[in-house]
């Protein structure tokens, strides 16, 4: 997982999937703000963002891995 800079204060934009994508991890949950590195406002926005572009199928709610 890369980590972001909290310096960097993006905007999330839930049509920008290529984004959203480096915020989640191989089964493609939101990663936690101790690995974002991200502001608590961030972090909020981000969420908000990946929630929508899941409703509207631009992202899988959830894969499921076998082991």
């Amino acid at each position: 997982m890369a980590k972001k800079s909290s310096q960097s204060v993006e905007e999330f934009d839930f049509n920008n999937v290529e984004t959203l994508l480096q915020y989640l991890d191989d089964q493609k949950r939101i990663l936690p703000r101790r690995m974002t590195e991200l502001s608590i406002k961030s972090q909020r926005r981000l969420t908000k963002a990946v929630k929508r572009a899941r409703i509207l199928g631009l992202l899988p709610f959830v894969i499921q891995v076998e082991y």
